[in-house]
């Protein structure tokens, strides 16, 4: 998915167990002879490899400009290669007949049960964001040019604030602060009721 938009970064799989989140992804790293390792972890039970003082002080998303020494402006400065023709093949599978608003009920967690309210949705075709290809980046085109987003905080939430698209936004946080990243680009906040993921 990753290898797609940045030929430039190689990726590595990583297998699910015991060391999936920390050690696995060390190993691998080291053995690939990586000349620098930054955990970009804020916080990991379990082991203290991130700043306390930084973790703290600062939302995760700041944090990781912040352990990395990248100043964290760039965080709205994203480019990549995006696959035109896989985006407009989803936007065309979608059944798009007029105006729209793009609605994203599920992060990691996190269900929003309810439908949303009539005052946002009225007079616009409901497109419901979902994992119906292996990239949430073939979703960019769809987000574009939707009339309204009504997002959970999610990779899809982040897209849209990293590319800083110009949309009405809505956004269904999810998280304590602390866990939320910073949202700039004239966001509203909704709060809708979540429900248990099956």
């Amino acid at each position: 998915m990753f290898r797609r938009i940045k030929p430039s970064i190689r990726f590595f799989p990583v297998d699910e167990g015991p060391g999936f989140f920390y050690l696995d992804p060390l190993s691998i790293l080291r053995e690939n002879d990586c000349e620098k390792i930054i955990s970009l972890y804020s916080y990991l039970s379990n082991l203290n490899i991130y700043d306390g003082r930084l973790s703290a002080l600062l939302k995760f998303d700041e944090y990781k400009y912040a352990i990395s020494g990248v100043p964290f402006a760039r965080k709205w400065t994203l480019k990549y290669d995006r696959d035109i023709e896989r985006e407009q093949a989803l936007y065309d599978s979608l059944g798009i007949t007029g105006d729209y608003i793009c609605y994203h009920s599920t992060g990691s967690g996190l269900v929003l049960q309810r439908e949303l309210p009539p005052h946002i949705t009225r007079g616009l075709q409901l497109i419901r964001v979902e994992s119906l290809t292996d990239s949430p980046f073939d979703w960019l085109l769809t987000l574009e040019r939707a009339g309204k987003l009504v997002l959970v905080d999610s990779c899809f939430s982040n897209l849209v604030e990293q590319m800083n698209l110009s949309n009405e936004k809505y956004l269904a946080a999810r998280s304590p602060v602390s866990f939320t990243p910073v949202y700039k680009n004239g966001w509203r906040f909704i709060f809708l009721d979540p429900a248990e993921p099956d």
